[in-house]
């Protein structure tokens, strides 16, 4: 699947380091990671990005987007494809990931619920129960707010455009 168990960040050059629990509340708060919302979506066949979305990692073009092959909204209108960004960070509770999301005209970043599916994800949406995409292998557990209406959003953190190199405040001050 698209999403790596683990408790280790990945930088957009593939370099893998872990990082405790505690700082990444610091890291977000310095602003060294960006937050990446996602509405989850049961009607996109893939998962697509803003162009301004995690702009730190390239676009890679695509058979699709070098043919000129878009998408189409729910009403209809086409939206240019610009090829894929694959991302890789960590969820809210520091669990590693790797997603890839189509870069195109969209508004919101938008998460297919049929392909997290297909991948062998669990979907729950509860108001009673809480909702939150799992995955039992890896004990990837990423919470879902119900927004109004009832739409599904989760946030999922990338490093920033410009902070490709890892570096990490310590809890200890002066400890290395």
């Amino acid at each position: 699947g698209d999403w790596g168990p683990g408790r280790k960040t990945v930088n957009n050059k593939g370099e893998t380091t872990t990082m405790p629990q505690q700082e990444i509340c610091q890291v977000n708060c310095e602003g060294e990671w960006e937050k990446i919302t996602f509405v989850g979506d049961s009607g996109a066949v893939d998962h697509v990005l803003t162009k301004k979305a995690a702009e730190a990692f390239p676009v890679k073009p695509t058979a699709m987007s070098k043919a000129g092959v878009g998408f189409t909204a729910a009403n209809g209108t086409p939206i240019k494809n610009y090829g894929a960004r694959v991302l890789k960070g960590v969820t809210v509770d520091n669990t590693a990931f790797s997603m890839t999301g189509q870069v195109t005209d969209v508004n919101k970043n938008l998460a297919s619920f049929p392909k997290m599916v297909e991948q062998g994800l669990d979907i729950v949406l509860s108001k009673s129960k809480g909702s939150y995409i799992s995955d039992e292998k890896s004990g990837l557990k990423i919470p879902v707010r119900l927004k109004a209406k009832g739409t599904p959003e989760f946030d999922l953190y990338v490093k920033r455009a410009g902070k490709n190199k890892y570096s990490v405040l310590s809890v200890n001050e002066g400890d290395e």
